[in-house]
């Protein structure tokens, strides 16, 4: 059975036009990676600052910091593969059936390395969730620094400490 041109001419067009936007669908995708691990830098870098960072553990401070260097590393990474041209065969073609081929065989190749691109950013984001992770459980599990310390109140302060509380204390521990 012969199919009707009408048809064969619709499916092509449709196919053709999802063919040659593909490279810009992979790029907008990309681009939403970049969002996303631009925010998640940011926002790793604004929790220290306001955590106080400097307080923190060594194992902790570095599992943070490489958390942060990955985050950056994968948004540079999905800019590259939203903004970095790619190199495509722009040759004259001998006629119109060879340049609707080469047409698309461009398009493939072109969604090809924006998707290879932004495999590298998600590999590499993968990598940073793992450190942030791993930089938050440190956080919770590991208690260094804590200090003791007890204070030696004058009979002042004891008498203020008994007015508040209803019992006489001479000093006051805490950790």
């Amino acid at each position: 059975m012969a199919m009707d041109n009408r048809v064969v001419e619709a499916l092509g067009l449709a196919y053709y036009a999802r063919a040659t936007a593909a490279p810009d669908q992979a790029r907008a995708q990309a681009q939403s990676g970049f969002a996303i691990a631009s925010f998640l830098a940011g926002g790793i870098v604004g929790a220290g600052i306001l955590s106080g960072a400097g307080t923190l553990p060594i194992a902790v401070r570095v599992a943070a910091a490489v958390a942060v260097a990955l985050w950056i590393v994968t948004a540079l990474l999905y800019a590259r593969a939203v903004g970095e041209p790619i190199r495509l065969d722009a040759a004259e073609q001998p006629d119109a059936e060879a340049f609707v081929r080469k047409v698309l065989e461009n398009a493939a190749a072109e969604r090809d390395a924006v998707d290879a691109k932004r495999r590298r950013a998600y590999l590499v984001s993968v990598a940073a969730a793992a450190f942030t992770a791993l930089a938050a459980v440190l956080g919770l599990l590991i208690r260094d620094g804590e200090k003791h310390a007890t204070i030696l109140l004058t009979p002042a302060g004891s008498a203020s400490v008994e007015a508040l509380c209803g019992s006489r204390v001479t000093e006051l521990t805490a950790s």
